[in-house]
């Protein structure tokens, strides 16, 4: 009788203790929320430049879902950032672009939204260099602010280089763009400064470090 009570015993915590992860299990499913079809209401910007530095780009709509909603450029998912559940961003991989088209949507796992949006790559424009001012620094000192004088620059598009390495670059006006020239981290000697929209590249300018 004893052998008999323990395993009626055993048998009930055992049956109770499914029964409790059971029920668990039910109300972890039931009070999950499935997620809904996403809607893409607009994307902005929706033009870029071939070449240029990456672009960041918000989409707008409804049903954005965090660490759910993921944005899709042509069959490729990029790394998406929620915002809100009208809000998400990511960033349009401009310098491996070619100019064309590009269809820009949304998903929450297999649901896409129906209206997808379309972002524009363009062909960069030609860009001069006809001056830099001041055309020299000292080794170590202060960073020194060089303005670039020439045509075809574009906001958030133009950069200025120093041996061909991408610097900070200010828009001024489609004639005039300004840096910093890294003088603290410089020796003595000369260098190349330059500009660019993505491809399309002036005439270098030597900047003297004395």
């Amino acid at each position: 009788m004893a052998i008999a009570s323990r395993y009626q015993r055993q048998r009930r915590v055992t049956r109770g203790a499914w029964k409790s992860r059971f029920t668990k299990q039910r109300i972890n499913y039931r009070g999950t929320t499935k997620p809904t079809t996403p809607v893409l209401s607009s994307i902005s910007p929706t033009t870029g430049v071939a070449g240029a530095p990456n672009q960041t780009v918000t989409c707008t709509g409804t049903g954005f879902v965090s660490g759910i909603t993921k944005v899709t450029v042509g069959s490729l998912d990029l790394p998406t950032t929620f915002v809100s559940a009208t809000s998400v961003t990511f960033v349009m991989p401009l310098p491996t672009l070619v100019a064309g088209t590009q269809t820009v949507n949304v998903r929450n796992g297999t649901l896409f939204s129906t209206t997808p949006k379309t972002y524009t790559v363009s062909t960069p424009t030609a860009v001069t260099l006809t001056s830099i001012s001041p055309t020299t620094g000292v080794h170590g000192a202060a960073n020194q602010t060089v303005t670039c004088t020439g045509t075809g620059y574009v906001t958030g598009v133009t950069e200025a280089t120093v041996d061909g390495v991408a610097q900070p670059t200010t828009f001024v006006s489609a004639t005039s763009v300004t840096f910093p020239m890294p003088l603290p981290g410089m020796a003595a000697g000369t260098v190349s400064v330059n500009v660019r929209n993505g491809a399309q590249v002036g005439a270098a300018k030597t900047y003297t470090v004395t």
